[in-house]
C-alpha cells in the first residue's frame, strides 16, 4: 500500500467525494451494513495482539526454573548472545521479544483492517446504488396527465446516478490495482500460516496453556480469512446484481432515452469487480476453502516427514 501510496491518495478522494454527498440513504446504507463488521474486527484484533504477546511471555516462567539459558527456551527463534545466557540478560530479551511481536502483529492487523476497511465502503455503495435504482422507478406515475412530468424526472435522477455509478467504478478500478498484489500474498500467507498453524496443534495435542493459546490464535486467523473471502465475494456478487431491483419495476414504461440508459446500466452489471489477477490466487468463499484444503495437504505432508 505504501508503494501504491499516490492511486491509495487518489481513491481515498473518490471515496471523501462519494460520501460527500448529503444523502440519508447512503449514510443509512453505510452504517448499517459496516456497523456489524466493527464488532467482529474488534475481536481479531484483541485476540491476535494479545495471543502473540501472551505466547512470547510465556518465555518468562522459565525464569523461575533456572539460572542460565539456551536460545530454545524463547517463544521466537531470537540470538542476542552466546550461551549461556544469564537471567538477567534473558529477562531483557524476552521483554524485547514482547514489544517487537507485538508491534509486528499489530501493524499486520491494521493492514488487514485497513483493506477490509476499503473493500466493505466499496460495497456499500454498490449496495446504495443497487436500492437506488429500484427506488427511482418504483416512483414512477403511470397518469397520464403526469407520465411526462415523472420521466423527466427519473431521467434527472438516472443521470445523478449514473455520474455516481462511474465514480464508483472508477474507485473499484484503483481498488483493483491497490490489492491485486496484496490479494496474491495474503492467499500464498494464509496456506503457510495455518499449515505451521496445524503442525503445532497437532504436535501439542495436551491441554496447556501453548495449545489454549494457539487455538484461540487459529481461531482468529481463520475468522479474519473468512471475512476478507466473505466481503470480496460480496463485491463481487454486489456489482453484478445491480440492476436486478429496478428490472423487476416498471422501467419499460419509460421514454426511449430512459430505457436505452438504463440498457447501459445492465450491461455494465457484467463488469466484474475481482480484485485479484488471476483466480487461482483469488480471495472469496471458493478460495477460502482451496486455501484450508491447500494448508491441510501441506500440514499431512510435513507431518508423514517428520
Amino acid at each position: 500500500m505504501y508503494h501504491q501510496r499516490d492511486l491509495l491518495k487518489r481513491l481515498i478522494d473518490n471515496y471523501n467525494l462519494l460520501f460527500s454527498m448529503d444523502n440519508d440513504l447512503l449514510k443509512t446504507t453505510v452504517v448499517t451494513y459496516i456497523g456489524p463488521v466493527e464488532k467482529m474486527l474488534k475481536f481479531y484484533a484483541i485476540t491476535e495482539v494479545c495471543t502473540v504477546v501472551f505466547w512470547v511471555s510465556t518465555s518468562l516462567v522459565t525464569v523461575f526454573q533456572k539460572e542460565e539459558f539456551v536460545h530454545e527456551d524463547y517463544a521466537l527463534p531470537i540470538s542476542f548472545s552466546e550461551e549461556p545466557i544469564s537471567r538477567n540478560v534473558y529477562i531483557v530479551n524476552v521483554v524485547v521479544e514482547i514489544f517487537g511481536s507485538g508491534y509486528l502483529i499489530f501493524k499486520k492487523v491494521s493492514a488487514d483492517i485497513y483493506t477490509l476497511h476499503l473493500i466493505l465502503l466499496l460495497t456499500s455503495q454498490y449496495k446504495y446504488m443497487k436500492m437506488k435504482f429500484g427506488m427511482i422507478f418504483r416512483r414512477k406515475d403511470n397518469s397520464l396527465k403526469s407520465r411526462y412530468q415523472s420521466d423527466r424526472v427519473i431521467e434527472k435522477e438516472l443521470d445523478s446516478l449514473f455520474r455516481h455509478h462511474s465514480v464508483v467504478v472508477g474507485s473499484t478500478i484503483m481498488l483493483k490495482e491497490i490489492l491485486s498484489f496484496n490479494v496474491c500474498v495474503v492467499h500464498l500467507d494464509s496456506v503457510f500460516r495455518f499449515c505451521f498453524l496445524s503442525f503445532m496443534l497437532a504436535m501439542n495435542m495436551t491441554v496447556n496453556i501453548e495449545g489454549c493459546i494457539l487455538i484461540s490464535y487459529t481461531v482468529a486467523a481463520i475468522l479474519q480469512l473468512y471475512m476478507i473471502c466473505f466481503y470480496v465475494q460480496e463485491l463481487f456478487e454486489m456489482g453484478s446484481i445491480l440492476a436486478d431491483d429496478a428490472f423487476h419495476e416498471e422501467w419499460y414504461s419509460c421514454e426511449l432515452l430512459v430505457r436505452k440508459n438504463f440498457r447501459i446500466m445492465i450491461h455494465a452489471n457484467k463488469l466484474k469487480c475481482q480484485l485479484a489477477p488471476c483466480q487461482s490466487v483469488d480471495l472469496s468463499l471458493p478460495s477460502f476453502m482451496q486455501i484450508i484444503n491447500q494448508a491441510y495437504s501441506a500440514c499431512l505432508l510435513f507431518l508423514k516427514m517428520k
